[in-house]
């Protein structure tokens, strides 16, 4: 119990300004009761702070209303004593179903890899040779094609045209150099006429 004369509530809230506040302050200062209820107050007002602001509702129900009232989905779902018997009763005719079913007996396995492993063995082969020739059927007849144009004369063209192409080349190294010592005499006589070196 804090003492009297004292409101805290508004010193929490900090409505207390001035000479009232610091009196709050200094019996704050030796008032054990009053420090408890002074931080249990300021507890409160930190957590009512952290509180998500909502904002209150536009339409308050009532039980009466319709709208509150549960669809019958719902009320089945509500109702878990039926919602479990409905549950075992399919439960039950499920297993009654499958246990009346004709059941085939099983293959014996050893039998079963035996088959397959003579299927494979016959198109196996077969399937190897069809992926191969379709995979590298066009690469083998590029290179063929590639091979008869060489045996053809297509080599002896190749070193023709790299000839043609060695001779053209030096007959423009030639030019440049005849070009090239042309400027220089020129240049060696306008240094001799202007009495350069």
């Amino acid at each position: 119990m804090s003492c009297e004369g004292f409101d805290w509530k508004a010193y929490t809230l900090g409505d207390l300004a001035g000479a009232e506040g610091k009196r709050h302050e200094e019996h704050l200062k030796g008032c054990e009761a009053c420090q408890a209820e002074a931080s249990g107050l300021k507890l409160t007002v930190t957590a009512l702070k952290r509180l998500p602001k909502m904002e209150p509702p536009r339409r308050i129900a009532f039980v009466s209303d319709p709208v509150v009232e549960p669809s019958w989905w719902a009320r089945l779902w509500a109702s878990g004593p039926r919602l479990g018997f409905a549950s075992a009763a399919m439960l039950s005719v499920a297993i009654l179903a499958h246990g009346m079913m004709a059941r085939t007996p099983s293959p014996d396995p050893g039998q079963f890899e035996t088959k397959v492993a003579q299927e494979v063995a016959k198109k196996l082969p077969a399937a190897v040779d069809e992926a191969v020739a379709a995979r590298y059927a066009p690469a083998l007849a590029d290179m063929k094609s590639r091979l008869d144009g060489l045996e053809q004369g297509g080599l002896v063209k190749a070193r023709a045209a790299l000839d043609a192409q060695r001779k053209a080349d030096m007959q423009e190294i030639r030019a440049a150099f005849e070009l090239m010592e042309r400027r220089m005499n020129t240049r060696y006589l306008s240094a001799a006429r202007f009495g350069g070196n």
